[in-house]
């Protein structure tokens, strides 16, 4: 009994400093908790204790940074015996996030091959550790662990590590790429442009390929000749790149990009400026959610006609409010807190009290404004902004000036 105590003693004491230090606990958290044997629970939450007792908590925010080193039974007992001093270290370190994305389920990360990482040769720059090349490794080095300073020495070596970021970029969780394959690539003839290598072009293919290792030329071959790409009889760089941002998911269908082009463009003539604005929203919505890929456009479609019809005439005619329709959309639809209803939406256009009435020809500056805040609150913090924000209006009973409106729209950002 009295064993017994200790360790609820412990785990209470834990999950009190994880609390306290804003630290939200992962469902990986338990399981290892679940996966330790009883002799090494106290130990375990002890070690635990102290190594987030030292991380700065305003770049851990979980767990997982932790329990998703320790997978295993091994990797459990390893830790258990750290010394103090090397799990204060790492929890200290800058780069603690770069160090467990690659020990991730490799076991804790030995505080004397930390130690050596940080004093190789190879990644000094000016006298100190570089941030971007410990960025760069950890990126290709997910989950792989550690690397041998002879590989890293070798790869730093190559006359195209130029571009570097781009193939951490391609090779994201999947090691160290192999010197010939990357020559290899880079002298295919459909990165030139003008009679020149294009590293935007390359660049471009990264983000499209991100995590997914080297691509074959045939594919970019085929890709590039799409008559999609076409502007004014000239391929559009800019009109590619704006598809490259939907990273993570290799390459798109042309189907896909050309509705994606007839939806953003509404027309024959496809606005450039709303293409970078939404692609820059796809990417901004993938990079917070972890989605990717080009969207259901026909769901889109039909999404935006019916919230239209909540709207003054005016609206559908203005390109600008489309657009921004468009947005607030897409954002909601993606965003968390679950979807935007139209019955949501109807509330939220209530907050306006006297300053909006839907379907009355209200002033197009104040639609502009709507559409505008409401995008901006649904990628901020997606509907469960909308959420706080309508509670905050129903205290009020409904009645707000434009100024107060305006203040509550702010602290939600």
């Amino acid at each position: 009994m009295h064993h017994w105590q200790t360790k609820k003693r412990q785990f209470e004491s834990l999950f009190s400093q994880l609390k306290e230090r804003h630290i939200t606990v992962k469902s990986t958290l338990y399981k290892l908790l679940a996966l330790t044997d009883s002799d090494q629970l106290v130990a375990l939450c002890q070690k635990t204790a102290l190594f987030f007792s030292h991380v700065d908590n305003t770049r851990v925010t979980n767990s997982g940074c932790l329990s998703n080193m320790l997978r295993r039974k091994k990797h459990i007992r390893d830790f258990v015996v750290q010394e103090d001093a090397d799990i204060i270290a790492l929890a200290t370190s800058p780069w603690l996030l770069s160090m467990t994305n690659m020990c991730s389920g490799k076991g804790f990360a030995q505080g004397h091959l930390v130690r050596n990482l940080f004093s190789w040769p190879c990644l000094q720059v000016n006298d100190s550790f570089s941030s971007g090349l410990g960025r760069t490794l950890s990126s290709m080095l997910g989950g792989k662990g550690l690397p041998e300073e002879a590989e890293v020495k070798a790869i730093l070596s190559w006359s195209c590590w130029w571009i570097n970021g781009t193939f951490s970029s391609m090779f994201h969780g999947q090691g160290l790429p192999i010197d010939a394959d990357v020559k290899a690539v880079l002298l295919w003839p459909c990165w030139q442009i003008n009679g020149q290598f294009s590293s935007e072009l390359f660049r471009s293919f990264s983000s499209i390929f991100h995590g997914k290792g080297l691509f074959q030329e045939a594919d970019v071959k085929a890709l590039l000749s799409w008559p999609v790409w076409q502007v004014n009889g000239q391929f559009n760089y800019e009109l590619f790149r704006s598809f490259s941002s939907l990273n993570g998911k290799g390459l798109p269908s042309e189907k896909c990009v050309l509705a994606c082009l007839n939806w953003l463009s509404g027309a024959d003539d496809l606005d450039m400026d709303a293409l970078e604005t939404v692609s820059t929203l796809f990417a901004s919505v993938f990079a917070k959610h972890r989605t990717s890929g080009i969207p259901d456009i026909d769901r889109l479609r039909a999404g935006e006609h019916q919230w239209l019809q909540l709207f003054p005439p005016s609206t559908a005619e203005d390109d600008h409010c489309r657009l921004q329709l468009k947005l607030a959309f897409y954002a909601a639809s993606k965003g968390k807190g679950g979807s935007l209803t139209l019955e949501m939406m109807e509330r939220f256009l209530k907050g306006y009290a006297g300053h909006f009435h839907p379907q009355s020809g209200s002033d197009l500056a104040l639609t502009k404004k709507y559409l505008s805040n409401l995008y901006t609150l649904l990628l901020a913090s997606g509907c469960q902004g909308v959420r706080k924000f309508l509670a905050e209006v129903a205290k009020k009973g409904w009645e707000m000036s434009e100024k107060e409106y305006d203040s509550l729209f702010t602290s939600l950002l």
